[in-house]
């Protein structure tokens, strides 16, 4: 219906934006169930998860907010 330009291929470097994240949520969240009191501040895991979804969030929205300006 609609032409998609240049969204037909995969961005690895957003594939590799989320898959660090990944990796930094589980091994936070390993850490935290195998010792935790090496872990001073309560809920690291969660309060982890929220930094990534800004984090997400920011990136998701960047191209919308460059388009608007260029145009």
């Amino acid at each position: 219906m609609y032409d998609l330009g240049k969204q037909k291929s995969i961005n690895y470097y957003v594939v590799a934006f989320l898959l660090l994240e990944f990796a930094c949520v589980f091994s936070v969240f390993g850490v935290e169930l195998s010792d935790p009191s090496r872990i001073n501040q309560n809920w690291a895991t969660i309060r982890l998860c929220g930094y990534c979804k800004a984090a997400i969030t920011f990136v998701k929205y960047m191209p919308q907010v460059y388009m608007n300006w260029k145009r």
